[in-house]
C-alpha cells in the first residue's frame, strides 16, 4: 500500500516540477489554463457571489437551496447573515454552516465561505501543518508563487493535490483515497528543476 502511494506521489511531484519549470503563468501540459475572472467571486452551490450585489438578490438566490438567517444584533446600515444546509434531522444529518455574508447599505460587503472541517478539532493539526509550511516560505522571502492543482487516479487509489510553487520550492497539500480510507498530508519540497 505504501509503494502505491509513493508511486502516485512521484507522478504528482512530476506535475509540480512541470509547474516549476514553466513560466509563472504557464499551465501544466494537458491542463487547461483559465484566466483570472474580471470580478472576484465566491460560489455557494450554483450561485456566484460578487461584492456589491444587491442584498435581496443574494438572499433570494440562496434561499431556494439553503437556510438563510439574519443574525441577531445586526443594525443598519450593516447586516450579517448565516447560510446553512437544510440538513435532515430525521435521518441524523445535521445542518452545516456554509458561509457568513455581510451587507452594508443593502449591498454585499463580505463573504466568508467555510471549507471545514465541521469538527474543527480534527482539522487543527492539518491547518497547523499548512501554516507552518507557508510560514517557512515567508521566512525565506518567497512571496511570489504559482498555485496549481492535480489529480491522479488508478484502479487502486485516487490522489488530489494542491501546489504552492515558489521558485525551486513547493508546498503540496494532498488527499489520497485508497481502499476506502482517506489520507492527508502536507509536504514542503525542495527539488532541482533539471
Amino acid at each position: 500500500m505504501r509503494m502505491r502511494r509513493c508511486a502516485i506521489t512521484m507522478v504528482l511531484a512530476g506535475i509540480a516540477l512541470a509547474v516549476m519549470a514553466g513560466s509563472a503563468g504557464g499551465a501544466v501540459q494537458g491542463q487547461r489554463q483559465t484566466a483570472a475572472p474580471a470580478v472576484a467571486t465566491i460560489e455557494l452551490g450554483t450561485t456566484a457571489l460578487a461584492l456589491g450585489m444587491p442584498q435581496q438578490k443574494v438572499i433570494d438566490a440562496l434561499a431556494g437551496w439553503y437556510v438563510v438567517e439574519k443574525q441577531p444584533g445586526s443594525s443598519e446600515p450593516f447586516s450579517s447573515w448565516m447560510i446553512r444546509t437544510r440538513g435532515a434531522p430525521s435521518a441524523g444529518v445535521p445542518a452545516t454552516t456554509l458561509a457568513n455574508l455581510g451587507f452594508k447599505d443593502g449591498k454585499l460587503f463580505s463573504v466568508f465561505k467555510y471549507w471545514g472541517p465541521e469538527d474543527q478539532q480534527k482539522g487543527a493539526a492539518l491547518a497547523s501543518a499548512l501554516y507552518g509550511a507557508l510560514a517557512q516560505l515567508i521566512k525565506e522571502g518567497r512571496r511570489s508563487c504559482v498555485i496549481d492543482t492535480a489529480t491522479n487516479q488508478t484502479p487502486q487509489a485516487e490522489m488530489k493535490s494542491a501546489f504552492i510553487v515558489c521558485g525551486g520550492k513547493y508546498i503540496e497539500v494532498s488527499i489520497t483515497r485508497q481502499n476506502g480510507d482517506d489520507f492527508a498530508s502536507i509536504t514542503e519540497t525542495l527539488r532541482s528543476e533539471k
